[in-house]
């Protein structure tokens, strides 16, 4: 399973140190001071985060596992920019993934969060009045269906806890391509079970802008629904 996203060519190999210590920290207590890691501004982002329920990680009642440490990656996304992945609830109906973006600045000879991207691909102004399903020129994904079908395939995890279960099944998601290309308000219209939903909406989440839809000749938004099938195959017998 890839992680979605391009990994940066350069980074700053403490700044990856520096993130993995704090989401150790994070993930296997159940108090922590923010300050310690992070500025006063970014803490404030992060409590609002939390309090609208677009953070996923750092709840008070945010239930921590020691599996969670376990899938813990830090991944460069670009100039001070880092992702911290890992799987929460692993093995379980709610197993899900976790990619919270972080910009991180060296300090002398210490560290520091100074931003968090707070896109969580929700976008509230779109409505029943400005969002369009039936269009002349559908949205399309960079390099067409063939291209789709391959980031899919690439980047839908397929849960631990629906291979220990054997579950197969698909998901649609439908969503909504803004007139700027970017995917937004992801929603499962047909669920399997929590973990492999979970999994379909990641990989929604994190695809890359598409061409935008048309009619009439101008950018709109366009509601899109796209089928995402999970496949359980028997592991392949080892004839040592």
């Amino acid at each position: 399973m890839a992680v979605c996203g391009s990994y940066a060519q350069k980074y700053d190999e403490g700044a990856v140190a520096f993130l993995k210590n704090v989401y150790t920290d994070i993930l296997g207590s159940n108090s922590v001071d923010l300050n310690q890691y992070m500025t006063e501004a970014c803490c404030d982002k992060i409590n609002r985060l939390n309090k609208e329920r677009h953070c996923f990680v750092i709840y008070d009642n945010y239930d921590r596992t020691p599996t969670d440490l376990v899938t813990l990656k830090v991944i460069p996304r670009g100039k001070d920019w880092y992702s911290v992945y890992f799987i929460s609830d692993l093995n379980t109906e709610r197993e899900r993934q976790h990619d919270i973006r972080y910009q991180v600045k060296k300090e002398k000879t210490s560290y520091r969060v100074t931003d968090i991207d707070e896109d969580n691909g929700i976008d509230t102004t779109l409505t029943a009045d400005n969002v369009m399903s039936v269009v002349e020129h559908f949205p399309l994904f960079p390099g067409g269906d063939e291209e789709m079908n391959k980031f899919l395939t690439e980047n839908v995890y397929y849960p631990t806890y629906a291979q220990t279960h054997k579950l197969s099944g698909r998901v649609v998601v439908t969503m909504v391509v803004r007139k700027d290309g970017k995917v937004c308000n992801p929603k499962v219209i047909r669920s399997v079970c929590p973990c492999l939903d979970n999994a379909a909406l990641y990989a929604i989440k994190h695809m890359p802008r598409w061409q935008p839809g048309r009619d009439r000749g101008r950018l709109v938004n366009v509601k899109y629904t796209i089928p995402i099938s999970f496949k359980y195959r028997e592991p392949k017998a080892n004839n040592l």
